[in-house]
């Protein structure tokens, strides 16, 4: 749903914008899109720094360094991807698909690789359900924005 608002410049000139307004759902799934970003960004982010923890995890699980590197490059444009999803769109998507990967690799490494006592895949899982969430959101914008389009055309 839309609503226009009208604003008028100097010249007395009459400007008609339309402004989107959102449900509670809607905002919420915003929420979860921006808060995911900012998390992917920092695990990231922590990955590519080499803090100790992610190094040690990594020798742990008995995955290379090199793949460390990697798995920050990718958090890290999932991120970005999720957090400029506001702006456009699309960006929105391919964030949301990267993360969403990331996690189900994140899962897997919890289950399968670390299965010991202080194991805990729960936090991955909870980064995974909202990488779906977020991802679903941004491509309802993609799709809305499409359908606007058309209708212009």
């Amino acid at each position: 749903m839309s609503m226009k608002r009208v604003t008028r410049t100097q010249d007395d000139e009459r400007h008609d914008t339309e402004v989107e307004t959102l449900t509670l759902c809607e905002r919420l799934l915003n929420t979860v899109g921006l808060l995911l970003g900012g998390v992917m960004l920092l695990s990231g982010g922590s990955k590519l720094a080499g803090v100790d923890r992610q190094v040690q995890s990594f020798e742990q699980w008995g995955y290379p360094q090199w793949f460390r590197l990697v798995t920050g490059i990718v958090e890290t444009l999932g991120g970005i991807g999720l957090l400029a999803g506001r702006v456009r769109p699309v960006f929105g998507v391919v964030g949301g698909v990267l993360t969403v990967g990331t996690m189900v690799g994140a899962v897997y490494t919890e289950l399968v690789r670390a299965p010991d006592s202080l194991s805990n895949p729960r936090r991955p899982a909870a980064l995974l359900i909202g990488g779906l969430l977020a991802t679903g959101r941004a491509w309802e914008r993609v799709a809305k924005k499409s359908k606007q389009e058309e209708r212009r055309d």
